[in-house]
């Protein structure tokens, strides 16, 4: 499979016919990457944050980096199906819109990154829990088998992301001779 397939470059896909709503950006594999590189020292920043405020104490550093995680980044959940030579993934991102949410597919593996505006909006009343902190999610999944990324689509309705891909053609089996 050539590589030229497997990315779709800071393009956006042709936009829906019927009402012509936007959809998600389709982003080289790097830029996603690099992304993930700033979120997950956001997260060791944070985690730290927490160390240092529990006075450094020791042995909770996975309790630290989790809680560091839950605030830097929004849990997405996903799904991933196949039939008839089609990969479907479906992510929950109420919340996002279309044009906040970038996608890369780079051999099997698929990245689903979003980010909204952050709204600090300040009200008489303390909050005293909340699970609305994070503005941002990032997932990386492994898929099934090679997709043609360059046939890819993706979409959102009603707060949930779907990206159907088409399954990549596999190489077929070639004869080499042998000589003397």
């Amino acid at each position: 499979m050539k590589n030229e397939e497997l990315k779709i470059i800071d393009k956006k896909l042709p936009e829906k016919t019927q009402d012509r709503s936007p959809v998600p950006f389709f982003v080289e594999a790097e830029k996603l990457f690099d992304k993930f590189t700033a979120i997950s020292q956001d997260i060791a920043d944070k985690a730290f944050e927490f160390f240092r405020n529990r006075g450094g104490e020791l042995g909770r550093e996975m309790e630290d980096w989790f809680n560091a995680e839950s605030k830097v980044l929004r849990f997405v959940p996903l799904e991933v199906t196949q039939q008839n030579g089609t990969v479907r993934v479906t992510a929950e991102v109420a919340g996002f819109k279309p044009e906040d949410i970038e996608i890369s597919v780079h051999g099997k593996t698929l990245m689903i990154s979003g980010e909204t505006e952050k709204k600090d909006e300040r009200t008489d009343h303390e909050i005293v829990y909340s699970d609305f902190e994070s503005n941002r999610f990032f997932r990386q999944v492994e898929l099934p088998c090679f997709v043609d990324a360059g046939n890819a689509k993706a979409e959102v309705n009603e707060g949930l992301l779907t990206v159907t891909l088409p399954r990549a053609e596999e190489a077929k089996p070639k004869h080499i001779s042998v000589s003397a």
